[in-house]
């Protein structure tokens, strides 16, 4: 996956703890409304497959959520 992605503007981040929560809700949703045997079978085994998968992260968002969060936690010392 890497080498089709340009990484120059994205970052290749592992899927975190809360990021497996959200993935594994978005994959339950998609086999409720689709039926997909894809989604069933990452969901039959997802501790396993969550390892394939790969957060890309935008440079620029990832720049102003930290910026946020450094604000966020400035005004909570203050």
């Amino acid at each position: 996956f890497a080498t089709m992605c340009n990484t120059e503007m994205v970052d290749l981040d592992p899927v975190t703890y809360d990021d497996a929560d959200e993935l594994k809700k978005m994959i339950t949703d998609h086999l409720t409304n689709t039926g997909s045997t894809v989604a069933k079978f990452i969901l039959a085994d997802f501790e396993a497959q969550v390892k394939a998968f790969v957060k890309v992260f935008p440079r620029d968002y990832k720049r102003v959520l930290q910026e946020q969060k450094m604000k966020a936690v400035e005004r909570n010392f203050h």
